[in-house]
């Protein structure tokens, strides 16, 4: 075994992958990098591949993958598609805790919210996968539905967190600088989230929700961490990991809560986004409502403060207040937009 090849299996141990792991991929690679917790870039003379790791059940992974070869055979072109291993199967295991499959890693550049070039190409990714997934012939059966959404119950145990958090915040024996901010503002954002509430059940969503059919995915996950651009100007989704059954226009109202703050949350990125969706769906009133409420809840207070209260990063205090000031000054760009835009609603 020559250096290189000491080196190589000295790394792989290192990320705790086997040498049979190695095996099963298409080909040996020269050399394999981290990608944040989601897997790994494995790079080869003139191309790359992913290894995506699937940390929980092995039918989650197994009805994401046959979600995916549903997709591909009905030619959606801004996905990342399994490729086979080397003994003909698509996934397989990488440790006792975990699964893995393997995807093409195409040339791509990182989403910018602010860019109406990429929020255009995110917006008709969302309409292609709405496409696809509810035309004629696209019909299969999945054993289970664990991961059903519900914003109804979601926002409602949202406000049971936030609550919990202000009672933490109140108590603690020594109250810290952003106990102080997160009571401050609480009232406003409470008042917000209440709001999204009835909005949303003042509407038939709930009747929606309890008729929707195994077609009725989302793609969920419109993070810029899960989405990359190609050179030719082409989206990617990098992976379903995240998806959910819910309403299809939630992956609108996802987008437009993502891209707000880059954008500013100014009418003309809104009536831009709506506009290019409505090229390829009509937006109906419910549709709209829904959105509504979407934009109303504070998620961004919500987000920050879960992640403070359940310690979910390991930031120092410094940098939770500066978010925290970035969400309060946004506020008032959200706000002035949503008074703006209340009869399009």
């Amino acid at each position: 075994m020559d250096l290189n090849e000491y080196n190589f299996y000295e790394n792989i141990n290192r990320y705790g992958i086997r040498p049979e792991v190695i095996s099963l991929l298409p080909e040996k690679p020269r050399q394999i990098e981290a990608y944040y917790d989601d897997g790994y870039i494995l790079r080869y003379d003139g191309f790359n591949l992913a290894l995506w790791v699937h940390r929980g059940r092995e039918a989650g992974l197994a009805r994401q993958l046959q979600i995916l070869q549903l997709l591909m055979q009905q030619g959606l072109e801004s996905l990342l598609y399994p490729l086979p291993l080397s003994d003909g199967r698509t996934y397989a295991e990488l440790n006792q805790f975990c699964w893995f499959y393997v995807t093409p890693w195409p040339v791509m550049q990182e989403v910018r919210f602010k860019s109406i070039t990429d929020l255009r190409a995110i917006v008709n990714l969302v309409a292609d996968f709405r496409k696809v997934l509810h035309q004629k012939g696209f019909l299969f059966c999945l054993a289970e539905r664990r991961n059903n959404a519900n914003l109804v119950e979601k926002f409602r145990e949202i406000l049971r967190q936030l609550n919990s958090f202000a009672m933490l915040a109140k108590h603690r024996l020594r109250p810290t600088a952003f106990d102080h901010q997160f009571l401050l503002y609480l009232p406003q954002f409470l008042e917000q989230a209440e709001t999204a509430l009835e909005i949303i059940k003042n509407t038939v969503y709930q009747d929606l929700i309890n008729n929707l059919t195994p077609c009725d995915i989302i793609i969920n996950n419109l993070t810029r961490h899960n989405l990359r651009m190609t050179d030719d100007g082409g989206i990617v989704c990098l992976r379903l990991d995240d998806y959910r059954w819910d309403l299809a226009i939630i992956d609108l109202a996802i987008l437009l809560t993502k891209s707000g703050r880059s954008c500013h949350w100014e009418d003309g990125w809104f009536q831009m986004i709506l506009h290019e969706y409505e090229r390829h769906f009509p937006i109906s009133v419910t549709e709209r409502q829904i959105i509504h409420s979407y934009l109303v809840f504070p998620w961004s207070f919500y987000r920050l403060a879960s992640r403070y209260y359940y310690n979910r990063v390991e930031w120092p205090l410094r940098t939770f207040m500066e978010k925290m000031k970035r969400v309060v000054e946004d506020e008032g760009n959200r706000a002035g937009f949503l008074k703006n835009n209340k009869l399009i609603f």
